[in-house]
């Protein structure tokens, strides 16, 4: 860490550098564990029933019609809004210990208790307050549009949907891990 903070570089750098890395690491230790899950579990029997199980499945059944596009589409969907949900948690890990780091004396602790908790609970409460706004304002309006479109689109819609509003505490991480290196800690 110290010697990363003397490279010739901005605050925004480090902070997308420690996250692409990060990410790089939750999907690496994912993929491990599901290779160990596999390598324990593994029986020959067990492959073929799922395998006659997921054949005898009806997919043209399904509301979307299996579309192949659509399903590359909900796949690209889901694996964005994975990755934004994991940048969340490094982002709010990154932001809880910049700001903890920016006390003179307990970094450690005030980086974990104070911090962290602090930002998950102020977190909850915009959250719970949005969603109290949401609830009074109505949402009639959003409901009738949404439902002038088929099926697939609104799924792809809520789906998007879902990872914008994630994406929006991770602004708000980032911007105070940015604040907190570039003005309470002194590094830019």
């Amino acid at each position: 860490g110290d010697l990363m903070l003397t490279l010739p570089v901005s605050v925004h750098a480090h902070i997308l550098s420690k996250l692409l890395v990060s990410l790089i690491w939750w999907y690496a230790v994912a993929a491990a564990g599901l290779f160990s899950l596999f390598i324990l579990v593994f029986n020959l029997d067990l492959v073929r029933e799922v395998w006659t199980i997921l054949s005898n499945l009806h997919f043209h059944d399904l509301t979307f019609e299996a579309n192949p596009l659509h399903i590359v589409f909900y796949l690209l969907e889901l694996w964005l809004m994975l990755t934004a949900g994991l940048a969340y948690i490094s982002l709010l890990l990154y932001a809880s210990m910049a700001a903890g780091h920016s006390f003179s004396r307990h970094k450690g602790i005030l980086s974990v208790v104070i911090a962290f908790f602090v930002l998950n609970f102020a977190l909850h409460a915009l959250q719970y307050g949005a969603a109290l706004l949401v609830n009074l304002a109505g949402l009639d309006g959003l409901l009738r549009l949404f439902a002038g479109f088929a099926p697939p689109v609104q799924n792809h819609l809520g789906l998007l949907g879902v990872t914008g509003l994630i994406l929006i505490p991770c602004a708000a991480f980032y911007a105070l891990t940015a604040y907190c290196l570039k003005n309470r800690l002194n590094l830019g």
